[in-house]
């Protein structure tokens, strides 16, 4: 699997305009933990979605969200992580790679 990692200004593009790939796992920083809608506007495939607070925990998710979707999350949170597919084990994946990049407590 592999990881692409966006900050505060590319995350809020995401997945707009693209397809993404089978075997890769964006991952979009919020910066903070904090309350934001998300949508699906201008995404051309149903995605996964993982929503991690600052300690890594997984607070909410929500499988194959169609495009021109929006969610309104119940809980704060600073990961967005977005793929096709995504499993448990791809999402403790990528809390090591967030932990080993010190981006987690």
């Amino acid at each position: 699997m592999n990881f692409v990692f966006w900050g505060r200004f590319r995350s809020i593009i995401g997945l707009m305009f693209q397809i993404p790939k089978k075997d890769t796992i964006y991952i979009l920083d919020a910066g903070k933990d904090r309350k934001e809608i998300i949508h699906t506007i201008f995404c051309l495939k149903p995605l996964d979605m993982y929503l991690l607070n600052s300690k890594g925990e997984i607070v909410e998710y929500h499988k194959k969200v169609k495009p021109f979707r929006i969610i309104i999350p119940k809980k704060e949170f600073r990961f967005l992580i977005e793929g096709l597919d995504l499993k448990e084990k791809d999402i403790k994946n990528v809390i090591d790679y967030l932990s080993s990049k010190k981006l987690i407590r």
